[in-house]
């Protein structure tokens, strides 16, 4: 997914994230920001053009004194490791049945 910088800027990174997983990306970023502190999600993304992706966000929060907290956020797409997690559970569940 490829999104214009200018189209993000000032934008919430909250829409990018698909309903499903909305919820947890909202607890994960409010503990964050609660205990100043690191942390890693995987979420489902969508771009404006419609396409999804899998993502696995390595968030860090950081709050100066007297100033509001910062959230650096890393993005890594993970949809092909994904894609062989499945099957290669699939796979394995053959195989086993196979045996059984």
């Amino acid at each position: 997914m490829k999104i214009d910088r200018a189209r993000l800027v000032g934008s919430r990174f909250e829409d990018l994230v698909v309903p499903a997983d909305r919820d947890r990306w909202q607890r994960h970023a409010l503990r964050l920001g609660r205990d100043s502190g690191a942390g890693r999600i995987e979420l489902t993304l969508q771009g404006g053009d419609g396409k999804r992706f899998d993502a696995q966000l390595d968030c860090l929060c950081i709050a100066a004194p007297g100033a509001a907290s910062v959230m650096r956020v890393t993005l890594a797409d993970i949809t092909e490791r994904r894609r062989i997690d499945v099957e290669l559970r699939l796979a394995a569940a053959a195989f086993e049945t196979r045996d059984a």
